[in-house]
């Protein structure tokens, strides 16, 4: 439809633009990452929005411009880049609709006044202040640190719309940057812009193509500071139609120009295509395993912390903690106080029961983030591990204060009571565990030993044998309950919960011994 109405030309050029737009592999990010899928609904609705300004001009006006006026709305509901859609559908009208502002006054007035007036829903939206301080004025980052950080952040942006060699998940935090450590992306921006303004002057039409990629990118890359996250793919998902549109646009031109067959246009068009969705294929492989994808994060962003954080993560899934390691730590030297890479090297080392370093780290993350519950759980257990009972049930304690709600917290306590064998303390907190979880297996377990270890014999088995239905393959559980059943003097049933251990676990030496007790006496 753009491309349509800015040259007045033929459908092939309309086609070759949607078409590459269609197949770019910088639009995969939106595509794959499901929960930025925001952007491409707030595009649609964006889209639609200039569609309805083109149609409401030429026949039932009413209709066309209650469907702008709602899609505005909904598309205000769906992120906060709509903004900039009313200025932008004035403009439209403006230069492609009609003759003069008095005009659009007298025959549109409504429809604009709609448009501006859906800016409401935006406002009503905000009070629930969904990002927190990561966004705005009163964020951590300055108003000209964050417009440093965009100079090369949009061109960068330009680049991949020329051709996608380098992708980027994740662009990291803004850096503190100065205006030597830009400059020639500043100054190419500032002609840029001043030629743009020009062009809107002189040649309207053509001018209005990036006019409106600055306009559709101005509220994530402006001097409004957006902390957690400096530039974004996904975020050029629509703006990048109008530099895709000028060069299809140009190229078309200079075919017409030298009376070049139209079939040239269409075949070097699809060949672009073709090169473009092959690098989209190329691009899908990353998103389909983890570790891939933040390999190449890290590769193309060594300055962002977050990205080696993310790739260690995704290498501790893997059961690669070493190398994992690794990556917690560049991120650390780029950032030291970076909270999520101390509590994932934390973890990191747990499960390598390197104790000593596991504490080190999670007591730097919780000295930033002391709210953080998990970090207070696991560094109990760390504690716990080596003997330090009474710091890790301080800690266990700050986690139930924090998060009641949190299973987690009551078990880890009682099972540090059990070690202490403090048992009617330690069925109090596996109560309290399953009063807030009444299906968690481990928590059945636990209050069933500690019961046993009360003399509650029938008690435990039936929590033992709750333990055993939430999760059929607990060995432990099945060994627990066959416990019980011995002691009750029920010797048969007690054989066959010992036999399903040892098929759950057949090194479980303590219920081979127990089965061949009872099979030796019956």
């Amino acid at each position: 439809m753009l491309a349509r109405s800015i040259t007045d030309s033929t459908r092939t050029l309309a086609f070759s633009c949607a078409l590459l737009w269609l197949v770019h592999p910088l639009n995969s990010q939106c595509i794959n990452y499901t929960i930025q899928r925001s952007e491409s609904l707030v595009s649609l609705f964006y889209l639609l929005v200039l569609y309805c300004i083109a149609r409401a001009d030429q026949a039932d006006h009413a209709r066309w411009s209650g469907v702008a006026v709602a899609a505005a709305i909904l598309g205000m509901a769906s992120k906060e880049v709509m903004v900039t859609a009313p200025l932008l559908a004035l403009i439209y009208d403006r230069i492609f609709v009609a003759d003069s502002l008095r005009q659009i006054w007298q025959q549109r007035r409504s429809l604009h006044l709609g448009l501006f007036a859906s800016w409401s829903m935006l406002a009503l939206l905000q009070p629930g202040d969904a990002h927190g301080n990561s966004i705005g004025l009163d964020s951590n980052v300055s108003p000209w640190i964050y417009a440093l950080n965009q100079c090369w952040v949009i061109i960068d942006y330009l680049q991949k719309i020329l051709w996608p060699k380098t992708l980027i998940l994740d662009y990291g935090f803004p850096r503190d940057l100065t205006i030597a450590d830009i400059w020639p992306q500043a100054l190419f921006l500032t002609l840029s812009l001043t030629a743009t303004i020009i062009s809107i002057r002189h040649t309207p039409r053509f001018g209005f193509l990036p006019l409106a990629f600055f306009v559709v990118i101005a509220p994530t890359s402006s001097i409004i500071p957006l902390a957690n996250e400096v530039g974004a793919e996904r975020r050029v998902y629509l703006a990048m139609i109008g530099p895709i549109a000028i060069l299809a646009t140009a190229a078309h031109s200079l075919c017409q120009r030298f009376a070049i067959p139209r079939g040239y246009y269409t075949l070097a068009a699809l060949v672009l295509a073709c090169g473009l969705g092959y690098r989209t294929i190329d691009r899908n492989r990353d998103y389909a395993n983890s570790v891939a994808i933040w390999q190449t994060t890290a590769e193309m962003a060594p300055h962002n912390p977050r990205a080696h954080n993310n790739l260690g993560f995704a290498l501790d899934e893997e059961q690669q903690s070493e190398t994992a390691i690794v990556h917690y730590r560049q991120a650390l030297a780029i950032d030291p106080e970076y909270p999520d890479a101390h509590y994932n090297l934390g973890n990191a080392y747990m499960s390598l029961k390197n104790w000593h370093e596991a504490i080190n780290h999670y007591r730097k993350m919780l000295a930033k983030e002391s709210g953080y519950a998990p970090a207070h759980i696991n560094l109990g257990n760390a504690l716990k591990a080596q003997g330090e009972f009474e710091a890790a049930a301080q800690h266990y304690y700050a986690a139930k204060i924090l998060d009641p709600d949190n299973p987690a917290s009551y078990i880890n306590f009682g099972a540090l009571l059990l070690t202490l064998e403090k048992y009617v303390q330690a069925a109090d907190y596996f109560e309290q565990a399953l009063d807030a979880d009444p299906t968690h297996a481990g928590a059945h377990n636990n209050l069933g030993f500690a019961l046993r270890a009360l003399n509650r014999f029938e008690e435990a088995e039936d929590h033992f044998r709750q333990a055993c239905t939430l999760r059929p393959n607990f060995a432990e559980a099945h060994y627990n309950l066959g416990l019980s059943l011995r002691t009750l003097g029920q010797a048969v049933e007690a054989a066959e919960q010992f036999r399903i251990t040892l098929k759950l676990r057949p090194t479980f030496n303590q219920a081979r011994r127990a089965l061949n007790e009872i099979e030796g006496k019956y």
